[in-house]
């Protein structure tokens, strides 16, 4: 009975870790749309044909008026570039990026000069937003940087595989111990600043050298004293995540996950490992009460166990997506693909010092 309520109790203390990864997270605010300031859209394109459709389609539909769209594309091996045009939106090319340039930053900084308007908003291609989402983000600013990291809407089981790393991602801006003037964060799929800001740190020319911009964008804008603001999209902004398959999940995830596991708050990594341990100790806990100590009591504890992550799990994915109680309950699966995606990104990104993205390798050691 004594091991019964050690167990039941140091499973309690790893699984209520998990409440405290999203304490802190926040929407932006359905405000009055009243703000006209103009805004120049920038989208960094490469081999997108499959995934921008989406995107143009919600852009044709924005209430807020002002906006200027520009759409560079970075040397596509398909019909990326030729698609938009005919979707009626100006594309810029790019064909000589400079070999010091790493990812998406060289685009989005070529963009970002040709830039007309007050502010600028860098989106990823396989976004979908709202009608009403630009007025929104628009009214919300008030100075320094907006980012907002997409609501996940798997379109596939396979995509579901996303879900830890979309957990972990969110935590870095939104645990009960993030601190954003200490630890600096921005997520990638959706930036907003203006563009006396953004040039007067120099964007993302002073990270062109990081496989990994958005994290990089952050450390480089907070040295020059430029306000933060992070917030998580609900029904404004959402995409699909990686919808190729397994290999397109691992090889999206494994760029950046290393490098930004480095560069998070001590204490949210900390509360992080307390929660994955719990989760693993849930999996062999049920495992080792099914074959080596069967019995009424290892078993319903087993199993209340299990059903207490998995309830917490399903807790957790409604804050970040919109994920089936199915996918959830087999959260071991989800869990053994973010180990091997992780460690298989430490490897890579600080031993062999490159990870490949869209069949280009960048170098991830100077």
């Amino acid at each position: 009975m004594f091991y019964f309520f050690l167990s039941l109790f140091s499973a309690l203390l790893y699984w209520s870790a998990g409440f405290f990864l999203l304490f802190k997270i926040k929407h932006l605010k359905k405000v009055n749309q009243n703000d006209k300031t103009g805004i120049s859209v920038v989208i960094p394109v490469r081999n997108e044909i499959n995934r921008i459709s989406p995107l143009l389609n919600s852009l044709k539909k924005q209430s807020h008026k002002n906006i200027e769209i520009i759409i560079v594309d970075d040397n596509s091996e398909d019909r990326t570039a030729e698609y938009c045009r005919e979707k009626g939106f100006r594309v810029f090319s790019i064909k000589n990026k400079p070999d010091e340039w790493n990812g998406k930053s060289y685009a989005c900084f070529k963009g970002a000069e040709k830039t007309k308007e007050k502010l600028i908003l860098f989106l990823d291609a396989d976004v979908e937003i709202k009608s009403d989402f630009i007025g929104i983000l628009v009214s919300n600013y008030k100075k320094g940087i907006i980012s907002v990291q997409p609501y996940h809407i798997p379109g596939s089981f396979t995509e579901t595989l996303s879900f830890f790393f979309n957990v972990i991602t969110a935590s870095t801006a939104f645990s009960v111990f993030s601190d954003i003037k200490k630890n600096p964060v921005l997520f990638g799929p959706c930036i907003l600043i203006s563009r006396k800001d953004y040039f007067s740190f120099g964007g993302h020319s002073s990270v062109k050298g990081s496989p990994v911009d958005d994290i990089s964008l952050a450390l480089s804008a907070s040295k020059s004293n430029i306000a933060i603001e992070n917030f998580y999209g609900k029904d404004e902004i959402s995409y699909r995540m990686y919808p190729e398959g397994i290999s397109s999940i691992a090889e999206g995830w494994g760029k950046n996950t290393a490098f930004g596991s480095v560069h998070t708050d001590k204490s949210t990594v900390l509360l992080t490992v307390i929660w994955i341990t719990g989760l693993i100790n849930s999996i062999l806990y049920f495992i080792s009460s099914s074959l080596l100590f069967p019995g009424p009591a290892t078993l319903f504890l087993a199993a209340f166990i299990y059903l207490l992550y998995s309830a917490q799990l399903y807790w957790i994915s409604n804050k970040i997506g919109k994920f089936s109680m199915a996918s959830i309950f087999i959260y071991p699966l989800h869990l053994i693909f973010f180990i091997l995606v992780f460690f298989a990104s430490l490897y890579n990104t600080f031993i062999l010092g490159n990870v490949s993205w869209k069949g280009r390798q960048l170098h991830t050691k100077k």
